[in-house]
């Protein structure tokens, strides 16, 4: 099983990521705006952005897309691997939010 944060860290292979454009939209300090827009829809990203050496950090991720169950893990990892290459990393690693509504939601009460 892989540790959270560590999904979408790996090499960058830049031959599969044709048709998917990924944009940083606004930053203000830290805190990124993106906007990748692929074959399924347009997807939205809000998280702390941070580069460290070689590794772009994502943290308190947040997704919003074209609906649950439509853009797979595989779709996921392109977007990734672009704004990688974007950013002139080897590997992303992504933390995400706490969800706080909608389905599941999590209330944090300061116990990570």
């Amino acid at each position: 099983m892989q540790q959270p944060g560590h999904i979408l860290s790996g090499t960058l292979d830049l031959a599969d990521d044709a048709g998917i454009v990924v944009s940083i939209v606004e930053q203000d300090g830290d805190v990124a705006w993106i906007v990748a827009e692929t074959v399924v829809g347009r997807v939205e990203i809000i998280a702390s952005m941070v580069r460290e050496g070689d590794t772009l950090l994502l943290r308190g991720l947040h997704v919003d897309g074209p609906g649950a169950g439509s853009m797979g893990v595989a779709m996921v990892r392109r977007i990734a691997r672009e704004l990688g290459k974007q950013q002139h990393v080897r590997q992303i690693l992504v933390f995400g939010g706490v969800r706080t509504t909608g389905a599941t939601p999590v209330i944090d009460r300061g116990q990570s």
